[in-house]
């Protein structure tokens, strides 16, 4: 694989795959990445796995780590021990621990603990909730503490069902099934 080894310092390169017990990466594209330590900072990454992962300003579609830390960062797919997740945008994350600031979360499910600060969460299941100032779809949990906020209130919600049901009906009727 290219970068065996050590492979820090990589600035401003396109390769395919990395492999290193450390890395640093720097204004890259990388394919695969696989470290014991990884740092990367303003990178497109396809998928990156390691012990530990700190992305900034990144673009990822996967990470698979014990602990992930990320600022400003968009990822597809986070599937980590302890997720720490800055000002950062996340399709899916399934942790055990997470630790949420200001961050967007499409869906959120934890097998422990989730503490959020701010910001937006589709779906979120955990064994315990902390909030503050969170806004989320749906929450589901034997307990949360906090301040959150639905994104849609009780009538909207049964608008929305009574909406989806019709829809359902419709199409059933008209495909007659």
């Amino acid at each position: 694989m290219w970068g065996e080894g050590d492979g820090e310092g990589l600035e401003d390169v396109q390769v395919p795959s990395v492999q290193a017990q450390r890395v640093r990466a720097r204004e890259s594209a990388i394919g695969h990445l696989e470290a014991d330590i990884a740092n990367v900072e303003r990178s497109l990454v396809e998928r990156l796995r390691s012990a530990h992962a700190e992305l900034r300003t990144c673009a990822v579609r996967e990470v698979s780590s014990n602990v992930v830390q990320t600022s400003a960062s968009a990822v597809a797919y986070v599937k980590a021990s302890e997720a720490d997740l800055r000002k950062a945008a996340v399709g899916l994350c399934n942790t055990t621990v997470l630790h949420s600031e200001l961050s967007g979360i499409a869906v959120v499910a934890v097998q422990q603990r989730a503490e959020m600060r701010g910001g937006l969460a589709g779906i979120v299941a955990a064994r315990e909730v902390r909030a503050e100032g969170v806004r989320a779809l749906l929450v589901i949990s034997p307990r949360i503490e906090g301040d959150i906020h639905p994104v849609l209130s009780a009538r909207q919600a049964l608008l929305a069902g009574v909406a989806f049901g019709l829809i359902l009906f419709i199409l059933r009727r008209l495909t007659g099934r």
